[in-house]
């Protein structure tokens, strides 16, 4: 049962690992970045800023389900 717990665990830091790639704090506030970085630019799309953390993984909520909503 440890072992669950331990893999459960891991899993929970990789998610973090990758939401972290794509939230930065920019001039006191966190923004939200797109996975994808633009050919044209070379950049990333800025999907929003907030705040706070929290107002950050919402907004990343909001667009995986209009990302998968789709079909």
């Amino acid at each position: 049962m440890e072992e669950k717990k331990s893999n459960d665990l891991n899993f929970e830091n990789y998610l973090n690992e990758l939401i972290a790639e794509i939230i930065r704090k920019v001039d006191g506030e966190y923004c939200l970045y797109s996975k994808k970085i633009n050919p044209k630019t070379g950049e990333r799309r800025n999907l929003g800023c907030y705040p706070t953390k929290a107002g950050v993984r919402e907004r990343e909520r909001q667009v995986q389900y209009f990302k998968h909503s789709k079909e």
